[in-house]
């Protein structure tokens, strides 16, 4: 009841008077997002206990958002027994249904705590969006990890892409709650007793097999994964060369200006923003796709080991922890936008998130090698890596005509469809089942929903893009 007194307190905050980032509306519709995907994926598809368990996390969630919306003490309680109930009845099990109860109470905690003190990093529904993720996270974790501990409840590589990133979250919260850690000299021995120590230890008991030995096995079980790991570390390479030849390419206009005492500063090398950043929006078609084609289990485990690196990264960089976070700071600034105009910085991990949430969400076993499963999980890829790139490319260069009340052109909106067609069609060419189960003017839909909608969201296009495709492509 403590909890539910301390939202009636701050509601005006959050919900009237939180300021979104600039030139964004709440965008309270992102809410529905995850939660229609998520009926649609139990509807549709055979789902193991633990996938039910996490999409019933992600509803959970959701009622929680609809309650605290309506500023609804009655629903905020009748919410939380609800699903209680709903999960210990469906389940056939207790300790389900108090995995419920505190599912709950997480994602209300962590709304709450991020809007609190991150809320120009956010709007509401990106912020929601984000929390429900992690709710259904924690709901799938609790039931792997704790109460069928020990059992071989999902795969391992999920089970181990879960522990790490549970450590990497005790390690982010331990930060946040205990100021003390962030010096340097607590800072590095936290990480190592967290990130590795506690990561390493979880995985023995729930693996029951050394790690180390699983992870070469995994790394090394064909020639095609060895392949593709040494092509994912070539593109890992351009892509910090990237951010080191932008840094110093502004340090150089800077200097420029100084020295010609210029009032504004030139872009770098004349190309704007916008372009710059579509290269790592490329980087990620680059790894993505011949991935998904040829080895997903290993695109799968990679991209959330990426993740938890990005995490770690971005909490080095804002708390400036030396020698890194400086250095860190120093990378990114060239390539921040208005999106990034809050404490975090986080357009680089939706990035990630966007391409990669439709083949997290997508259950396909890895062991069932279906193309026809390749064209949803990549949604993000279609959307992000190639429409929103031919959009802003198309749109800086070519654009004259643009859509009323945006910044967006007619002509970025054409290219993006087009060229998401276009794709789908050549990688048809490799992979004939790639289209499988989905008509073109299916797929067109999808495309165009998720054009318009970059067309005319304020929201940030790289979390609700590939959703908004998945869930037109499973209707």
């Amino acid at each position: 009841m403590d909890l539910i007194k301390l939202y009636k307190q701050s509601e005006n905050k959050l919900w009237k008077e939180v300021a979104n980032r600039p030139n964004a509306n709440k965008g309270l519709w992102v809410i529905s997002l995850l939660p229609i995907l998520g009926v649609q994926i139990w509807l549709r598809f055979p789902l193991s206990q633990s996938y039910k368990v996490s999409i019933l996390g992600i509803e959970a969630s959701f009622l929680m958002n609809i309650a605290v919306l309506f500023s609804s003490r009655q629903l905020v309680i009748w919410s939380f027994g609800f699903m209680s109930v709903f999960a210990t009845i469906y389940f056939h099990s207790l300790p389900v249904g108090i995995l419920m109860l505190f599912t709950c109470f997480f994602f209300i905690t962590l709304l709450r705590e991020t809007m609190k003190y991150y809320w120009k990093s956010f709007t509401v529904g990106e912020c929601s969006l984000l929390c429900q993720a992690l709710a259904g996270f924690i709901a799938s974790v609790g039931y792997n990890c704790f109460i069928h501990a020990g059992e071989h409840t999902i795969e391992d590589t999920t089970k181990i892409l879960q522990v790490g990133l549970v450590a990497v979250f005790v390690f982010v919260i331990g930060l946040w709650k205990v100021p003390t850690l962030r010096d340097p000299g607590l800072f590095y021995p936290w990480f190592f007793c967290t990130s590795i120590m506690g990561f390493m230890t979880m995985l023995s008991i729930e693996l029951k097999h050394n790690i180390f030995s699983w992870i070469i096995v995994f790394l090394t079980a064909s020639t095609e994964r060895v392949l593709l790991i040494v092509w994912f570390a070539i593109l890992c390479i351009a892509a910090v060369s990237f951010v080191i030849y932008s840094q110093e390419n502004t340090e150089r206009s800077i200097a420029e200006v100084v020295e010609k005492k210029e009032a504004e500063p030139k872009t770098k090398s004349q190309i704007p923003l916008t372009v710059l950043r579509k290269v790592f929006h490329v980087l990620i078609v680059c790894v993505d796709v011949p991935g998904l084609l040829w080895d997903p289990e290993l695109v799968y485990f990679s991209t959330g080991v990426i993740l938890a690196l990005f995490i770690i990264v971005e909490v080095v960089r804002l708390l400036q922890i030396p020698p890194f976070g400086p250095l860190i700071f120093a990378s990114f600034k060239p390539l921040l936008d208005e999106k990034d105009s809050g404490m975090l910085v986080l357009t680089n991990i939706y990035l990630l998130l966007g391409c990669s949430a439709p083949m997290w969400l997508y259950p396909l076993p890895f062991e069932k090698q279906d193309y026809s499963a390749v064209l949803p999980m990549a949604a993000g890829v279609l959307t992000l890596g190639v429409g929103d790139t031919a959009a802003g490319l198309v749109g800086v260069y070519f654009g004259r005509n643009r859509w009323p009340g945006t910044k967006k052109t007619i002509e970025g909106t054409i290219a993006c469809v087009v060229s998401q067609l276009v794709f789908v069609y050549t990688i048809q060419q490799f992979a004939p089942d790639f289209v499988n189960g989905y008509t073109w003017t299916k797929i067109a839909t999808a495309a165009s929903a998720a054009t318009l909608v970059e067309a005319f969201t304020t929201q940030v296009d790289n979390l609700v893009l590939p959703l908004v495709f998945l869930i037109q492509i499973l209707l």
